[in-house]
């Protein structure tokens, strides 16, 4: 859990992210964040490999995946313009 979202990997390897500014949606040509207030599906993680981990923190999420390689989403600077 980060500061005020969740994330969860499921036994058939989906990610789901849900709380406060935990997805984004595109408006006026830039990402926003808004809230998820139920588990939703995190798209964009490469399809056939294995999650092996997820990690959030306060106002981010990374998935560890079975390569080593990390995928993250979120706000990653001290501005509000979040990463997807």
């Amino acid at each position: 859990a980060g500061w005020n979202h969740s994330a969860c990997i499921t036994e058939s390897n989906h990610a789901f992210i849900w709380g406060k500014n935990a997805m984004a949606e595109m408006k006026d040509g830039r990402l926003d964040p808004v809230d998820a207030p139920s588990p939703t599906l995190v798209k964009g993680l490469p399809a056939g490999m294995k999650i092996n981990n997820v990690s959030c923190g306060s106002h981010h999420t990374a998935f560890l995946m079975e390569d080593n390689s990390v995928y993250a989403l979120g706000i990653a600077t001290d501005t509000a313009m979040p990463i997807g």
